[in-house]
């Protein structure tokens, strides 16, 4: 059963019906509970029904005069296993052992600058979002059984490992819009049960993934939107995430990566866009199951098919918003599930892709680029291609009338003219029907 509690210093939810609506059903609305009123401290009030009778108890209004907050939270444990306070406004927030809750969320806590808990087994989420903490306080140590954990929109400045590296059932951190600048940990624990890291929205420069050896058992890693300038692994020796399937380091200003002393034989997604790479990181055949490769918006300007030789899972390669100029594909190769490729924003002069295989094309996407022919694809082994983009390339009227038959069955797609007004700078116009004109280069 789930207790959505509103406290007296805002309200949400408000109702415009007076009365409670809490009959038979899933679901029990609360206009005003005026603990006050009632005798203790607790929510005794939910115990003369069964507490399986509602999924979930909303209280739209909750008036708690003297009542201690942990109190409160204590005595709503009785009836519910999820506590959430959209608006939650102590400075200060005790978690007593006696607490029996798997989930407590504060929602807009933007007074809360600390929290003490008492040894712990039953509290399995912990969620706090927008507070006034500076750090994870130590104490954190006595949630015995904790697997969640999400500090967002706050003040954290450090990834204390050292500290939550004691907690052995903890599968996510998540610290999304902190000021993180550092991760600390000098002795990490081997944490086998660990899945999910998300440091987003921070202001990391430096990352040494040593500091996540511990982390054993990790799938995704996001530090995205930080201020990354240099990725480490240490002096030498393989940094080891055998179960590392998603790696998101985009929107930073990474200009170098190597993935060398990276061992993770299960990395499926390498997100790596909006930073300042000049080279592919590599080598990328140390990731067999690759199935997803991000570098748009980044500072390539030229790029060999040789580097991602060997990726037989690849299905998905994003390199538009670059500077490509040159495209090598003259090294015969097969990348048998690539299904999508987007070479779109570059300054691209010719595209020849006849030495690729590649059975499972379906979506390339060429555009504003500098092409003045289109690439030979349809004469290729591309029988399940569908859409070929060269929206704002200088293609000729004459290079366009020879392609007729596939920009009529809107497999190559030029950019039409919005209206019969519409005139064309060049002068110049390839009508395929009295509906569908597109300007031609010169």
């Amino acid at each position: 059963m789930h207790l959505v509690l509103v406290t007296t210093f805002a309200c949400l939810f408000v109702s415009r019906s007076s009365g409670n609506l809490c009959g038979i059903g899933t679901i029990c609305r609360i206009t005003e509970l005026d603990l006050r009123s009632l005798p203790g401290s607790s929510l005794s009030v939910f115990e003369q029904e069964p507490s399986t009778k509602y999924l979930f108890i909303q209280i739209q209004r909750l008036l708690v005069g003297s009542v201690p907050m942990a109190d409160l939270i204590v005595g709503a444990s009785k009836v519910t296993g999820l506590l959430m306070f959209k608006k939650f406004r102590e400075n200060t927030l005790l978690l007593p052992s006696a607490l029996t809750l798997n989930e407590l969320i504060l929602h807009d806590a933007i007074a809360l600058q600390d929290f003490t808990a008492g040894i712990n087994s039953y509290l399995h989420r912990l969620e706090i979002d927008r507070c006034a903490m500076a750090i994870i306080p130590p104490s954190v140590r006595n949630l015995l059984n904790l697997k969640d954990i999400a500090v967002t929109h706050c003040a954290i400045r450090i990834l204390n490992l050292n500290l939550l590296g004691q907690l052995k059932q903890l599968k996510t951190i998540t610290l999304m819009w902190n000021q993180i600048t550092g991760i600390h940990s000098s002795q990490p624990s081997i944490m086998e049960s660990f899945d999910s890291l998300v440091l987003s929205h921070n202001q990391l420069r430096q990352l040494n993934m040593r500091a996540l050896v511990g982390l054993q058992g990790m799938r995704t890693l996001i530090i995205d939107n930080n201020l990354l300038v240099h990725v480490n692994f240490g002096i030498q020796g393989i940094v080891n995430f055998p179960r590392l399937s998603m790696l998101d380091l985009s929107y930073n200003v990474l200009q170098n990566l190597s993935l060398v002393q990276l061992r993770a034989p299960n990395l499926e997604w390498l997100q790596l866009s909006s930073n300042k790479l000049t080279t592919v990181p590599g080598p990328l055949q140390r990731f067999p199951k690759l199935a997803a490769i991000a570098l748009s918006d980044n500072a390539l300007s030229s790029v060999s098919f040789v580097d991602f030789r060997g990726l037989g899972h690849l299905a998905s390669l994003e390199m538009d918003k670059n500077r490509l100029k040159t495209l090598d594909a003259t090294t015969a190769l097969q990348l048998p599930r690539l299904a999508m490729l987007k070479l779109a924003d570059n300054q691209l002069q010719s595209v020849n892709l006849e030495k690729l295989s590649l059975p499972r094309l379906i979506q390339l996407d060429l555009s504003f680029n500098l092409l003045t022919d289109v690439p030979m694809v349809f004469d290729q082994d591309f029988n399940l291609l569908q859409v070929v983009v060269i929206v704002g390339n200088p293609l000729t009227c004459a290079t366009l009338e020879t392609h007729r038959t596939y920009i009529a069955k809107d497999i190559l797609i030029p950019k039409w003219l919005l209206s019969e007004a519409d005139l064309c700078a060049t002068g110049k116009l390839f009508v395929l029907n009295e509906k569908r004109r597109s300007c031609c280069a010169p």
